[in-house]
């Protein structure tokens, strides 16, 4: 068969409702080598043509059959397409076939492979459109807000459609969607955005869940990243460590690159809650960025932990995590003043009741490479007793200040 008849084929089966032939031959054309391609191009013309003559193209067919050919030029050269054109062709497509969706919902399966395929198409080819819009300063806010309400009107129109079938069908399409919709908020840095999204699916937000049980693994693992991630911001530590984990736990062995991708939040998390990534787990992932942050917290250094603060701050920033790293210095300071009194208790026979401030003072300025005033050590560990990361007080007495520590358990347990 010559390659222009895939084209033919293509919108002979999407004319008379056979879903499942119109995606295997549409796949096709990603196989097709690059001579092939651009052999298709030069007979646009021709080809179209030949589906006016058989099929007599009308008004609501256009956008599909300029979408093939534009979807063919992507395929010719992605570097080079100015993807805005293919993106807005495939939007008018799509809002188009949203119309066959009436039609084809008596059958389910060809149904969701429809569907499924063009969200599909349609993401991938709108992430290479914002990478366009990036590099040349375009207005990308507005570019993926009218991508996101793109999706937004086809869960309006999958709850209207498909209201009489299947609700787990609906579900499995609709969380897709969502998880399409959380990318691109993520990407705008639009976490209220993806608060109220996530809003919409409280069937999915706890743990253990058969809700997602019933979905789904990649979109199951995709949306607990997600989640786990807006619980960063939010502030709910051990709630992000418990959905990174699942994502983790249920990404396949084989998926390296997905599988990194959860443990560059995963691995922050978890260290404010205490647990360290071993050097196997950093080499592995190629996530050498945490291995001196986790050595300067576990150590108490406090100028090793600013030197790495700064030295990886454009990959703090761009994964939103600056701040966060800046939170670790709560538990880079109690880890220095547990040495602190484990050095006392040494020196002391094990009674460290009663430790001089300046004590304190001395091991801060040795870690941070600055002085200290003893006020602002004062004010320090007065944060890590009311945090309780330290059990004690501060006592300013007649002859001098001492830090008053209980006689039970002192240095507890890291709280996040």
């Amino acid at each position: 068969m010559s390659n222009q008849n895939y084209i033919i084929e293509i919108f002979s089966y999407l004319k008379e409702g056979k879903v499942y032939q119109m995606v295997n031959k549409f796949d096709d054309l990603d196989s097709l080598k690059l001579n092939e391609r651009e052999n298709l191009m030069k007979n646009e013309q021709h080809i179209k043509e030949q589906v006016n003559q058989k099929f007599r193209i009308e008004e609501i067919d256009e956008p599909f059959i300029n979408f093939l050919f534009l979807y063919v030029k992507w395929l010719i050269d992605k570097d080079q397409t100015n993807y805005y054109d293919p993106y807005k062709i495939l939007i008018r497509a799509l809002d188009q076939l949203k119309n066959m969706l009436s039609i084809m919902k008596s059958n389910q399966q060809n149904l969701m492979k429809f569907i499924t395929h063009f969200i599909q198409v349609s993401k991938i080819i709108s992430k290479k459109a914002l990478d366009f819009a990036r590099q040349n300063r375009r207005d990308e806010n507005k570019f993926m807000s009218e991508l996101e309400q793109h999706f937004q009107t086809w869960i309006s129109t999958i709850n209207k459609q498909l209201k009489d079938q299947d609700s787990q069908f609906k579900k499995q399409i609709i969380l897709k969607i969502y998880n399409i919709q959380l990318g691109i908020r993520f990407q705008k840095y639009d976490y209220p955005g993806c608060s109220s999204i996530v809003n919409h699916t409280k069937n999915y937000q706890t743990l253990p869940n058969p809700y997602l049980n019933q979905e789904p693994i990649s979109q199951r693992v995709l949306f607990m990243y997600y989640f786990g991630r807006l619980q960063i911001f939010s502030q709910n530590f051990k709630q992000a460590s418990t959905c990174l984990q699942y994502a983790l736990d249920r990404c396949p062995a084989d998926a390296f690159k997905q599988r990194r991708q959860i443990l560059k939040y995963l691995i922050p998390v978890n260290m404010y809650c205490g647990k360290f990534p071993t050097s196997q787990l950093i080499k592995k992932y190629e996530l050498f960025e945490y291995s001196d942050l986790a050595i300067a917290i576990l150590e108490g250094n406090m100028k090793k932990l600013e030197e790495q603060r700064e030295k990886w701050k454009k990959c703090w920033i761009k994964r939103s995590l600056y701040l966060f790293i800046g939170m670790l210095e709560t538990l880079t300071i109690r880890n220095l003043c547990k040495r602190v009194i484990q050095i006392m208790e040494k020196l002391n026979d094990g009674k460290t009741f009663n430790i001089e401030i300046n004590k304190f003072k001395l091991a801060f300025e040795f870690s941070a490479k600055r002085p200290f005033e003893e006020e602002e050590v004062a004010c320090l560990l007065g944060n890590l007793f009311y945090q309780q990361q330290l059990y004690g007080y501060v006592h300013k007495g007649a002859k001098g200040t001492l830090v008053v520590l209980s006689p039970k358990n002192a240095c507890p347990k890291f709280k996040s």
